[in-house]
């Protein structure tokens, strides 16, 4: 990036209060790869293996979990009635369903909402055609929400799919870098009438459902892509909200998720997670940011509050390993596509902390020797014209940016593209604004596509110290080099002059070290945000 220029806008900051804890949590997790006619999936188990391990050690007692073909809708249907039927007031029902989304024309105009479609949860064994109830409609969850809401029941639905829409940033994924999405076919009009809790959901809709705490991957008419988490396939809604329940996310003294601090959460860690391809959407819209949404079950105790980058540093999921433990330990997974096998075991031969994918494993990145591109598993073109001995260094970068992410979501800072997440051609005008800023000393970098530090901010003439709430925000022109980019904002309670120095003649491998050794004892807010970039 090149040309930066400041510029100051305002973000309001709120506040989180506590409410009662409920009783009791009854939950329902489904999780479905592999689909009889649909295009199979690669992470949906996983997610579900992974809610219900978290679910347990939240203290929930009753977990229901269906699994590939076990999800039927007759499974469903009756779990859900059953979880209804126990639950007593002031309880809460969970749900989570991780698999194919769909749309479909609305069946009946008189239930018609605005757009003309139904969205709809595709079950293991639908076909729109020989076996059309194998799916559930919109309207069809919509009653069953109201159900448990009329008796006193509080409702967290947690839905990781897609609804056959478009993407994020506006172009096709590459198809080398195997990325898959939670959609389903295309399909017409079922030939099926409407069911009866269709026909008494028409009228409902989650904004008038305020015991519901609903989470979507995605807004509607937009694409879920699976995203790689530790070598393996994996929903990062789903994902994320595990790590909620494992005490990532700030709790009331009594161990209880709040609406505000889980929602805040969440869109930092499903963004990140997914390269900003998500933002997850919530509803009701006007649910109040104190409404506990989850309590400690009665097996369970208060989770060890979430770490925070403050003081004596840790991240990882629920406080794990040490960042610079993480940039020491961790392998990225490559496959290396168009050299021949004695040129690719030679350049994996030069590569540091990397290893080739295995037929059928799992890559985190490909890099197509031939065109000289880096591409992710999100089937995002990370970086172009990468010739051999510049490979090491486009691949650290995103060791780096692994473990500022994690710092991120324990202290963050929100960093946004002014025009949202999309590709940016060359030429265009780019803008970067963060939240609210607290702390005195701030600090900006850019990693480049090829692993380059770049340092922003402060400069010679820039003032030794912030004006408190101001955000940070930068313009620049783009130019080479192409690929993903990622603006690094880092906020401090005191100067990081000897950081600041640094960080002009380190390698990326070692910036999160000296990052993490720089800031300790410290109160730090960091955030981050890519720039994905194209000639």
């Amino acid at each position: 990036m090149s040309r930066f220029r400041l510029f100051m806008a305002v973000f309001a900051i709120g506040a989180v209060s506590v409410q009662a804890a409920v009783a009791e949590t009854f939950a329902l997790v489904v999780g479905i790869n592999d689909y009889a006619y649909e295009k199979k999936l690669k992470g949906a188990v996983a997610d579900a293996d992974d809610m219900e391990q978290a679910l347990r050690k939240f203290g929930v007692r009753s977990v229901t979990t269906l699994r590939d073909r076990e999800a039927t809708f007759e499974r469903v249907s009756g779990a859900w009635t059953d979880m209804v039927r126990k639950a007593k007031s002031g309880d809460v029902i969970f749900w989570s369903y991780a698999g194919h989304g769909g749309q479909e024309p609305t069946s009946r105009k008189d239930l018609e909402g605005a757009s003309g479609k139904d969205e709809t949860l595709l079950l293991a064994g639908f076909h729109p055609k020989s076996a059309p109830r194998e799916r559930i409609v919109d309207k069809e969850i919509n009653a069953w929400l109201k159900e448990a809401g009329d008796k006193g029941l509080r409702v967290v639905f947690v839905a990781d799919s897609c609804h056959s829409g478009g993407l994020t940033r506006g172009v096709k994924a590459d198809a080398r870098g195997d990325v898959t999405y939670r959609s389903g076919n295309p399909y017409e009009r079922i030939a099926l009438p409407p069911s009866p809790a269709s026909v008494a959901g028409a009228a409902i809709s989650m904004e008038t459902l305020p015991h519901v705490t609903f989470l979507a991957a995605v807004e509607k008419n937009k694409l879920a892509p699976e995203v790689v988490i530790n070598g393996q396939k994996r929903g990062a809604l789903s994902w994320a909200f595990a790590r909620a329940l494992e005490g990532d996310v700030a709790r009331t003294t009594k161990g209880a998720l709040t609406r505000g601090a889980l929602e805040g959460y969440m869109r930092v860690k499903v963004r990140q997670a997914s390269d900003f391809q998500q933002i997850p959407e919530f509803a009701p819209r006007s649910a109040k940011s104190e409404i506990e949404v989850m309590s400690v079950g009665e097996t369970g105790s208060p989770p060890t509050p979430a770490t925070t980058v403050s003081g004596d540093i840790t991240v990882g999921a629920g406080g794990g390993a040490a960042p610079t433990a993480i940039a020491a330990g961790s392998k990225i997974r490559l496959r290396i596509l168009n050299a021949d096998g004695g040129r690719e075991a030679r350049i994996a031969g030069g590569l540091r902390n990397v290893e080739l994918a295995a037929e059928g494993q799992t890559a985190d990145f490909a890099w197509d020797a031939k065109a000289g591109q880096l591409i992710s598993a999100l089937g995002d073109v990370v970086a172009h014209e990468v010739a051999e001995p510049f490979l090491n260094g486009a691949l650290e970068k995103w060791r780096t940016v692994a473990v500022l992410k994690d710092m991120a979501v324990k202290r963050n800072l929100d960093v946004n593209l002014v025009d949202g997440d999309r590709l940016y051609r060359q030429g265009e005008e780019v803008k970067f604004a963060s939240g609210s800023i607290a702390l005195p000393y701030v600090t900006v970098l850019n990693l480049a596509p090829d692993g380059e530090i770049q340092f922003l901010y402060p400069s010679k003439t820039d003032p030794k110290q912030w004006t408190p709430g101001q955000p940070y925000a930068v313009s620049a022109r783009v130019t080479p080099k192409y690929g993903a980019e990622h603006l690094v904002v880092i906020a401090t309670s005191k100067p990081l002059s000897v950081f600041q120095d640094q960080v002009r003649t380190i390698n990326i491998k070692d910036l999160p070290g000296y990052l993490v050794q720089s800031v300790q004892g410290m109160d730090v807010q960091l955030g981050l945000v890519p720039l994905f970039t194209s000639p």
